[in-house]
């Protein structure tokens, strides 16, 4: 998840939706984040407070095979620290699976 705006966000709010192998949608709430200088998501995690401008972190996505379609939508909601705007995002990504690495 980058941020391309012009202030730091907070609140930071990220839904997974997708259907699982039994044709039910799920909703993940994510509850791990992971900075920029841990792009494998292996060491350091937690809820993520702030984001600067220009600043990202990174989170898991479902495993491929517990996806029949291969696609998941993100909802996302921040809110700008200046100007307490509320911004909410929803996006569908196809997961593909990388050299071992799901990506979405």
């Amino acid at each position: 998840m980058i941020n391309v705006g012009q202030e730091s966000v907070k609140n930071i709010d990220v839904t997974i939706i997708y259907e699982d192998e039994n044709n039910k949608e799920k909703q993940t709430k994510v509850e791990e984040f992971f900075p920029r200088d841990d792009p494998q998501m292996k060491r350091i995690h937690g809820l993520a407070d702030v984001i600067e401008p220009n600043g990202f972190v990174y989170f898991r996505l479902p495993p491929i095979h517990s996806v029949p379609s291969e696609k998941v939508t993100i909802f996302a909601s921040v809110t700008g620290t200046r100007s307490g705007k509320t911004l909410q995002v929803k996006k569908e990504v196809k997961l593909v699976k990388s050299s071992g690495i799901f990506i979405g």
